[in-house]
C-alpha cells in the first residue's frame, strides 16, 4: 500500500460498485493490510507450510 491514495481510491470505487448493497462503512470492510509490506510473504508462507502438512498427513 505505498502508492499515495490507492487505499481511498479503492474505498471509493467500492461504494460506487457496491451502491448501498452492503451495510456498514467501507473504512471496516476495506483496510490496509494489518502486517503492512510483508503481509504477501507472511501469507504465500502460511499457504505453504499448509500445504506441505497436508501433504503428509
Amino acid at each position: 500500500m505505498n502508492t499515495h491514495g490507492l487505499l481511498e481510491r479503492v474505498r471509493d470505487r467500492f461504494e460506487q460498485l457496491d451502491n448501498g448493497y452492503l451495510p456498514g462503512r467501507v473504512e471496516r470492510s476495506i483496510e490496509a493490510p494489518a502486517l503492512g509490506e510483508h503481509s504477501g510473504i507472511t501469507g504465500a508462507l502460511v499457504l505453504a507450510e499448509i500445504a506441505i502438512s497436508q501433504q503428509t498427513a
